[in-house]
């Protein structure tokens, strides 16, 4: 980097990115469109009593839902012409009411995700006293990770009609905004069952006729060494692929989950699965999902601890592993293997190395600077951790993450510096000196289904796409060097 540095700017797509680290005063372009009609239909069918008399207009950018029968109600539903993506923590509407009947026991507004869905906002939860109200409902706990298919609005009107509720803005966000008043509700008791590889160790069975390139007895083990299930082959260029059975099959109703904690070395990129679940045993089910392929596994000889979402939800009776050898001490280890009905939260050091201090460092002191990000702070770091699915924050101070020295924030009402969901965001950060790379400790939640720039949609799993994420490095000569991210373990 030369030393006339003037700032760097990170530029996300689609992406909601904490770098370590204003309120939201109605988004600009919020998920809900309220302004278009024709995408809201009224129900009349979906509830018993429905109004004779109901009305839909939009003035301003605000849309008036209203029920003029007295003891009445109507019901509008909103098909999104996109599906709208799962990544977001709290649901926040802008609402004047009047005339409502907040004792009715339905819905106010309600979400539907492929699995089902359920009311979010109740009657009881409306302020019909005919001020302006911003609602922030705390949804992070609830199963909609599979996209919002559509969302409904009720409005019931009491003797004294009519009722009207006048919505400003309906939108997803990442935490609530200041000011709102916050509701919280929990989702279905979480359920959670630990696949027992390593208790079962000795009944993995050797498969030479499931692969062409199979290794020779011998050259290849399973074994469980004390909690760790360890895989290797030592024939470059050949694998081996074992099964463990389970009767009865190990049931997942609800359970849409695997947490695999894992650990690869010198495996081979090959297209076939490293983990696969099997409805029937035998190795041709009627069904059957890779929960990671081979070219997915990190191949640098460290833990690292994953939370994949399955698509299918059959009860398993057969679970099949494979390693390939790109050299002979091919390694493939499994910590552990958690299926569960809800995304787990993990601590950033299940996520990264981390150690506190700078002693493991990499980097000797003088070798490098940390920078005050302090003047670009726009969010609170404890506000987000349920958004990014994280159970703690980074203690204050000096912290080795992956080797790279860094000094974190002390918690504040802005401690960290993010971009927001949106088709485009970034953030510029001053820098000054000179320097051969910048390194930058940062966290975001990654959709599940990535589409840009990829012909079918499949999860995101790292910052290192180039459509996603891109640095700017600005001189004050007027020049500008475009970088791509680079993990770290990866040099």
């Amino acid at each position: 980097m030369r030393g006339d540095t003037l700032c760097l700017t990170i530029a996300a797509l689609l992406l909601a990115v904490a770098a370590c680290s204003q309120p939201n005063v109605g988004p600009a372009d919020p998920d809900i469109d309220l302004d278009d009609l024709e995408q809201w239909q009224a129900q009349p069918g979906w509830l018993s009593g429905a109004a004779a008399d109901y009305d839909l207009s939009v003035e301003d950018g605000v849309a008036a839902f209203t029920v003029r029968t007295p003891s009445a109600g109507m019901k509008w539903v909103y098909y999104p012409e996109r599906r709208l993506s799962p990544i977001f923590g709290a649901l926040v509407i802008r609402y004047r009411a009047t005339g409502y009947d907040t004792a009715h026991g339905d819905y106010t507004v309600w979400l539907s995700g492929a699995t089902g869905g359920r009311p979010i906002v109740t009657p009881a939860d409306i302020n019909a006293d005919g001020q302006w109200h911003t609602l922030a409902v705390d949804i992070s706990g609830q199963p909609f990770d599979e996209a919002v298919r559509f969302v409904a609005i009720a409005v019931y009107a009491g003797e004294e009609a009519p009722a009207t509720l006048e919505v400003d803005y309906i939108d997803f966000a990442t935490a609530p905004p200041e000011g709102a008043e916050v509701k919280t509700i929990e989702g279905p008791e979480p359920k959670s069952l630990a696949v027992p590889l390593i208790e079962r160790a000795g009944d993995l069975q050797a498969h030479h006729d499931w692969l062409s390139a199979d290794a020779d007895d011998g050259h290849f083990a399973a074994v469980a060494d004390g909690e760790v299930l360890r895989l290797t082959v030592d024939q470059p260029g050949r694998g081996m692929k074992w099964s463990l059975r389970f009767d009865p099959p190990l049931e997942r109703e609800g359970m849409r989950y695997v947490t695999l904690r894992h650990r690869a070395r010198s495996v081979q990129p090959h297209w076939d699965y490293a983990v696969w679940l099997g409805s029937e045993a035998g190795g041709m089910p009627q069904q059957s999902e890779r929960v990671i392929n081979m070219p997915e596994l990190i191949d640098d000889d460290r833990w690292h601890t994953e939370t994949l979402q399955l698509q299918e939800s059959f009860a398993i009776a057969e679970i099949a592993l494979q390693l390939r050898a790109n050299a002979p001490d091919a390694l493939f280890e499994i910590e552990r293997m958690v299926l569960s009905s809800r995304r787990p939260r993990m601590a950033p050091g299940d996520l990264l190395e981390i150690a506190d201090g700078w002693e493991g460092a990499r980097l000797a002191e003088g070798e490098f600077a940390t920078v005050d990000l302090s003047g670009v702070f726009n969010a609170s770091a404890s506000r987000r951790l349920g958004f990014w699915g994280l159970s703690e924050w980074l203690a204050a101070g000096h912290v080795t993450a992956d080797g790279v020295p860094f000094s974190i924030a002390s918690a504040d009402e802005h401690d960290i510096a993010v971009t927001e969901l949106g088709d485009f965001d970034e953030l510029q950060m001053p820098l000054s000196g000179s320097a051969r790379e910048v390194l930058l400790l940062m966290f975001a939640k990654l959709p599940g289904q990535y589409t840009l720039g990829v012909k079918d949609p499949r999860p995101l799993r790292w910052l290192s796409e180039p459509e996603a994420v891109v640095f700017d490095i600005r001189y004050a000569d007027g020049g500008t060097v475009t970088a791509y991210p680079r993990r770290v373990p990866d040099g």
